[in-house]
């Protein structure tokens, strides 16, 4: 069989991703992106195709209504700690180089105010939630500088991936401009800052909606479905998003091809 036919006809892959420092544990769009050209571009038969990643398996299912749409089924990270200056906790390695809350809180304070800080160690994320009355421009003119975040939390050289999302779940989307082209109201959204991966802030994260996700249905006492926006000052994007038993979700987006190339190794 030749190597194009397995492509055109296998439903299982592996599939890894990295940034220009470090291996992601998980990658939302490049999994999107991937399944995108084994479905519209190579032709890939199935409905519905198996990644294996360092996250375990993840599934990729093709919309039978709508072009270039597919849901992905990812896991939910439900492990989170709230944060206050009086904890005493330590949280060890698992956010480098933050051995107790106080590093925390020097991080968020650099930004800017909040309501609320909480850690989520699986992929070593500090959650900012931010104002709820904050306008959509307010939130995309926050400009961190992020070699105040370095100075303050070096990168260690270990490889690890370290992100401080910042988030809010507007109390009036729409007169706070938090709604899409058509006027659709989002129910949260997010930025996601991570020089600690080579990457000062990522436009567009679907791994971070793992963690989010579950976050707001706990703090919004509501199990779903949100509707997500990712901000960022030229770009962002938005994302589908329905809980799951099992701690799982669905991430539902729409990919398009806009290059194609050739690259000799």
């Amino acid at each position: 069989m030749h190597h194009h036919e397995i492509y055109f006809l296998a439903s299982r892959f592996s599939l890894r991703w990295f940034t220009t420092t470090i291996e992601e544990a998980l990658c939302g769009h490049a999994t999107l992106a991937s399944s995108h050209v084994l479905f519209n571009e190579i032709g890939n038969t199935n409905d519905e195709i198996y990644f294996e990643t360092l996250s375990g398996e993840l599934i990729v299912q093709k919309s039978t209504t709508q072009d270039g749409v597919v849901s992905m089924n990812f896991p939910q990270f439900t492990e989170m700690y709230d944060i206050e200056l009086s904890n005493k906790q330590s949280f060890g390695t698992k956010f480098p180089a933050l051995e107790n809350p106080r590093h925390f809180v020097e991080l968020a304070n650099e930004i800017g105010p909040y309501k609320k800080l909480t850690y989520a160690p699986t992929l070593q994320e500090l959650i900012m939630v931010l104002d709820s009355k904050m306008t959509r421009k307010d939130f995309i003119e926050i400009n961190p500088s992020i070699d105040k975040l370095l100075e303050i939390q070096p990168i260690n050289g270990n490889g690890e991936r370290s992100a401080i999302i910042l988030t809010l779940a507007p109390e009036n989307p729409t007169k706070q401009g938090f709604v899409d082209s058509h006027g659709k109201p989002y129910d949260y959204a997010s930025r996601y800052i991570t020089p600690w991966s080579g990457v000062d802030e990522d436009p567009a994260t679907g791994s971070s909606q793992c963690t989010l996700a579950p976050f707001w249905a706990q703090m919004l006492n509501k199990n779903g479905p949100f509707y997500a926006y990712q901000g960022y000052p030229t770009r962002g994007a938005e994302f589908y998003l329905e809980l799951l038993p099992e701690k799982r979700m669905n991430i539902t987006g729409k990919a398009f091809t806009f290059m194609k190339g050739t690259i000799q190794l």
